[in-house]
C-alpha cells in the first residue's frame, strides 16, 4: 500500500487498493468475529460488498473504478463459496447505480442543497423507476440481505433499472 500511495491520489494502484484490496483484507480480518455469530440469532454474520453498475457499463477513463467494481463481484462470489462452506458466513453484493447523496463532494458541501434540489427532472426521467436512488434505498437492500438467511453469493441491483436500459446515441 505504501507504493500505491507514493504514486499519488489519482493513481490506478490507489483506486484499486481502496476499492478492491481493502474490502478483501477487511473481510478476512472480520471472519473471526463473523463466524462467532451474535447472541440474538446464534448464526454467523454476513458480508455485504458494494459494487456498481460500472462493473458492467463503463465510461471513458474509468478503467480503475470499473475494474475494482467488477472485482468486488468476483470477490463476493468466491468468498460466498469459501466462507459459506468453512463458516456458514453469507456474502452478497449490492450493485449501485447513480446514487444522489447530500454533501458528496466539495461543491455540494459549499451549496448545502437537498437531494431534491441536486437532481433534475431529466435525471429522474432517465431512470425507469422515475427517480434517482437515495441512501434509504441502499439501507433497505442491506436490511433484506442481512435478514435473508438463505441468500448468499448474489448481486442485488439497486439502480432504478438503469442497468437494464439500452442507451442509444442521438
Amino acid at each position: 500500500m505504501i507504493g500505491a500511495c507514493a504514486l499519488g491520489n489519482g493513481s490506478t494502484d490507489t483506486k484499486i487498493a481502496v476499492r478492491l484490496t481493502a474490502p478483501f483484507l477487511l473481510s478476512r480480518l472480520c471472519v473471526p468475529l463473523l463466524k462467532a455469530g451474535n447472541s440474538v440469532t446464534d448464526s454467523p454474520g454476513t458480508i455485504i460488498n458494494i459494487s456498481s453498475t460500472r462493473a458492467y457499463q463503463s465510461e471513458m477513463n474509468h478503467e480503475a473504478y470499473s475494474t475494482a467494481k467488477a472485482g468486488i463481484l468476483g470477490l463476493m462470489q468466491s468468498m460466498a463459496v469459501s466462507l459459506g462452506y468453512r463458516h456458514k458466513i453469507r456474502v452478497n453484493a449490492i450493485v449501485l447505480g447513480w446514487i444522489d447523496v447530500e454533501q458528496e463532494n466539495e461543491y455540494a458541501d459549499s451549496i448545502e442543497r437537498s437531494q431534491e434540489a441536486t437532481t433534475t427532472r431529466e435525471d429522474a426521467e432517465w431512470h425507469p423507476a422515475g427517480r434517482v436512488e437515495n441512501v434509504e434505498d441502499i439501507a433497505k437492500a442491506v436490511e433484506y440481505l442481512v435478514g435473508s438467511g438463505f441468500v448468499t453469493g448474489q448481486e442485488v441491483a439497486v439502480d432504478g433499472g438503469v442497468g437494464r436500459k439500452m442507451v442509444y446515441l442521438e
